[in-house]
Formats: C-alpha cells, structure tokens, sequence
C-alpha cells in the first residue's frame, strides 16, 4: 500500500462524476459508480474533479495501455 490519505479523482465523463459525487442509482454507469465508492472509503479524503478529455493526458494514456485497477 502506499498509504495515499488525500486523493483527488479526474474524469472526462461529467455524468458519471455527477452520479460518483451524489451517490445517485444510474443503471447504465453502476457497475463503475459501485467500484469508484468502494475505493473513495479507503482513503481519508477523496475528490472528483472534471477536466475536459484535451487535458485529461494521465487518463488516455492509461486507457491506450489498458492498465487497470482491482480491489
């Protein structure tokens, strides 16, 4: 574990931050709200953050390499 305490989320996808931040039922994107809310209880302080995909780098180049993470 590297003992991350304060975390802050970025996402191209508005919708799903708004569904992640409100905890809100949305039947297309609950697999994926489900799986962000039970990594946002490991960690102190969590953050979602929109940022437009043009200035999303990080998130890009890990979709194009496929890496993934599993709890």
């Amino acid at each position: 574990s590297l003992s991350y305490r304060k975390v802050i989320f970025e996402g191209d996808n508005f919708r799903i931050l708004k569904y992640i931040k409100e905890e809100a039922y949305s039947s297309r994107y609950q697999h994926l709200v489900n799986s962000v809310i039970a990594w946002k209880s490991r960690f102190l302080s969590t953050s979602f953050v929109h940022v437009h995909r043009q200035h999303n780098g990080s998130a890009d180049l890990l979709a194009k390499k496929k890496y993934y993470l599993s709890g």
